[in-house]
């Protein structure tokens, strides 16, 4: 295992991945986002002979399919045949066809990324400031309140499209899900392949 860490302006990766090559690499990880580089340390493994070594980065590469201008599948093209990107979420939900569906024709374009997780956090607005409203606050400020004191409560379970689940007292969700996508070669976008539920872990 090695680590190499560049300066975000870093333009020509390959004698990193050269270098990466004499180690006999099983996969490689990006840790960062299109526009510092995701797509460019792809090419540079693949010119270092390093294209079929399973590439994998977090949902800073999964930013739309090869049709999305500048996104990471737009970029590296076919190079990207071997890669795989991580969103945390649910990537395969009931209903998510409608979904899929009904986001389409309502922006005109696929859902991508954490699309589905937003309207999720949506839902969860929505039904904490029910529950504040049915508090009868006095004024903004009080209603503002209200939803603050609802979405604390660690006793209240939501209902969304992504499933069940609530917040601790630290206000981080019981829902530790984190979805593994593939490139997929006919659609030219990325492919839901798994999910692993770390709470369960």
């Amino acid at each position: 295992m090695d680590h190499q860490g560049v300066p975000k302006t870093t333009q020509d990766y390959v004698s990193i991945m050269t270098a990466a090559k004499s180690k006999n690499p099983q996969s490689i990880y990006f840790g960062g986002v299109t526009a510092t580089g995701g797509a460019r340390i792809l090419l540079a493994a693949d010119q270092a002979g390093l294209g079929d070594v399973p590439y994998v980065g977090p949902d800073g590469i999964n930013d739309g399919s090869g049709a999305t201008k500048d996104s990471f599948l737009n970029l590296a093209g076919e190079k990207a045949k071997n890669s795989f990107s991580t969103l945390a979420g649910i990537g395969d939900f009931p209903n998510k066809q409608k979904f899929n569906d009904d986001y389409q024709k309502e922006y005109g374009q696929a859902a991508t990324g954490y699309a589905a997780q937003g309207f999720a956090c949506a839902q969860v607005f929505l039904d904490a400031l029910g529950r504040a409203a049915a508090t009868n606050p006095a004024d903004n400020k009080a209603l503002r309140a209200a939803v603050l004191t609802a979405l604390a409560d660690t006793a209240h379970k939501y209902s969304t499209i992504q499933g069940d689940f609530n917040f601790d007292a630290n206000g981080d969700t019981s829902q530790k899900i984190v979805s593994v996508y593939s490139y997929d070669a006919t659609k030219k976008d990325w492919k839901f392949e798994t999910q692993v539920d770390y709470a369960t872990k």
